[in-house]
């Protein structure tokens, strides 16, 4: 937990000089790790709030999809299951459908991008089945990993689905 906030920290203050007097950025804010309240819970349960790593935002008390913009969880740990990362995918989509979030990011480091995936792509097919507005979520949905080589990977989770739905057809 101390890496991510470590490591989160670092990209907030890097994200911050780098969009200081930028007027994209004029009536948005960066937060790290700002407490969210849940509405109408489906995907956590047994939480009355939940903190994202980061979020690019207007503020807390605006609601308009036009000013929610990114929604942020990190991952470093280098050994992932499905178990790790559910609840920040779980959040990130209730984000994404509760407060109208126009982007979900999910940031893997130091783990391995082709496990990643696979993970992601049966946490895709799990929640689908359950679930089918989700659909149109996945192409606004991205992963970014880097790993300790330093190599860099990003992806939609629309392109990973497709990607496992195209390896696994007979």
């Amino acid at each position: 937990q101390l890496t991510e906030r470590q490591f989160g920290a670092e990209l907030y203050r890097m994200w911050r000089n780098k969009t200081h007097g930028c007027s994209d950025y004029a009536n948005l804010m960066i937060g790290f790790e700002v407490s969210k309240k849940f509405v109408d819970n489906e995907f956590v349960k047994d939480k009355k709030s939940f903190v994202p790593d980061l979020i690019l935002h207007q503020s807390q008390s605006e609601f308009d999809p036009n000013y929610q913009i990114i929604y942020i969880e990190i991952k470093t740990r280098p050994s992932l299951n499905l178990r790790r990362i559910k609840h920040d995918l779980n959040k990130t989509l209730f984000a994404m459908k509760q407060y109208q979030f126009q982007h979900g990011v999910f940031i893997s480091v130091n783990s391995d991008f082709d496990n990643l995936q696979q993970l992601i792509a049966n946490y895709i097919k799990s929640m689908e089945s359950k679930h089918s507005f989700l659909e149109k979520l996945w192409k606004d949905y991205y992963l970014f990993h880097s790993d300790e080589k330093g190599h860099r990977n990003r992806k939609s989770f629309e392109d990973i689905k497709t990607e496992h739905n195209n390896s696994h057809r007979i």
